[in-house]
């Protein structure tokens, strides 16, 4: 489904146009014998502990066309609601090892097959459900322009501390200053972030 709104291909740049695919498409393979491993092993932990070992959500992406988002569950299944604190970080429904997921970012592994899959970016805005593009405004088709991103600005300039339209600032900023050595600079700070077990 081509969304409304979307920007003419002649506004968009040369890298984000022909490179960036390739570009993600050639890290990704390259580091396949690293993450897929890794993942499968995050799956497992996760199935032992939660009962499933992930699960998949609804986002809108390139052109407005949705795509179930991929992560490894960090919740118990059967707990309802109810048993959340008014803190995110506080939920009781979280495992122990989801919060380590969490704190690491390591729940956004499998988001690597939606980017194989084309569906998803290495870096780019966040991916937000279809009842949250509206708070985009009229910036909302520099989102719906790119692919969302498995990691971008947010991810490293504060994630969930951010106001929603910080959030939003920094996707459109992104989408205005988006290049190959900004995008290997996004990657290599995401990897401090993680090291630094930052996450929420």
């Amino acid at each position: 489904m081509q969304a409304i709104g979307m920007l003419p291909s002649q506004e968009l740049g040369f890298y984000q146009r022909f490179g960036k695919r390739g570009v993600d498409l050639f890290l990704v393979c390259l580091t396949l014998p690293l993450w897929m491993p890794l993942t499968a092993v995050l799956w497992l932990i996760a199935m032992i502990e939660a009962g499933q070992g992930s699960y998949t959500d609804v986002r809108v992406g390139h052109g407005g066309r949705t795509f179930r988002c991929l992560k490894i569950r960090t919740m118990r299944r059967g707990l309802r609601r109810g048993c959340a604190a008014r803190k995110p970080r506080d939920d009781l429904r979280v495992t122990p090892f989801g919060c380590f997921l969490r704190r690491t970012s390591l729940d956004e592994l499998p988001q690597l097959i939606c980017v194989l899959k084309g569906e998803m970016s290495l870096v780019g805005p966040r991916p937000v459900p279809a009842s949250e593009l509206r708070r985009y405004g009229v910036q909302a088709p520099r989102y719906l322009a790119l692919r969302p991103g498995l990691t971008g600005l947010w991810q490293i300039s504060g994630r969930n501390a951010l106001s929603y339209r910080a959030r939003v600032a920094l996707d459109v900023r992104y989408a205005h200053e988006m290049s190959f050595v900004g995008d290997l600079a996004i990657l290599l700070a995401t990897t401090r972030e993680v090291w630094r077990m930052s996450g929420r």
